[in-house]
């Protein structure tokens, strides 16, 4: 299941916008097209870490379901046509950012480690064989 947050609004209510007053007090019920596009990241992020997910990972899914929500309707705004001011460009790489870092904390995104096992030999093989090469010249002398 993918979170989606469909551009437009068939009900005729305002339209909630990053700067909404529903999103400054962090509440959203799950009728709203908002609020199931949370239940739907919330869900996918908890599928994510095995479904059971502790009490500090909970707080980081929250944070980042939010983070999206951010993001998704600015994207909106983009797609819509809008020009996007400075300080929404600034906003939008402080969410993608501040998504990414939530998403590590959460181990979905593993940058430590090499995409691509390095080819040649090992410093620590080098090493050996360096030793093991001036042993063999100190008793051949």
């Amino acid at each position: 299941m993918h979170a989606i947050l469909m551009i437009g609004n068939a009900k005729s209510h305002r339209k909630v916008t990053v700067h909404s007053r529903l999103l400054r007090r962090g509440s959203c019920d799950g009728r709203s097209r908002e609020g199931r596009f949370l239940a739907a990241v919330r869900a996918e992020l908890r599928e994510m870490v095995g479904g059971d997910p502790t009490p500090a990972e909970r707080t980081v899914i929250e944070r980042a379901c939010w983070v999206r929500l951010h993001l998704a309707l600015i994207d909106e705004r983009v797609a819509g046509g809008a020009v996007l001011s400075a300080h929404d460009q600034r906003s939008y790489t402080a969410y993608t950012s501040t998504l990414v870092t939530l998403l590590r904390q959460l181990r979905l995104l593993q940058t430590d480690k090499p995409a691509i096992e390095p080819e040649g030999p090992r410093l620590a093989e080098l090493m050996a064989l360096g030793e093991a090469e001036r042993r063999a010249r100190a008793t051949a002398a």
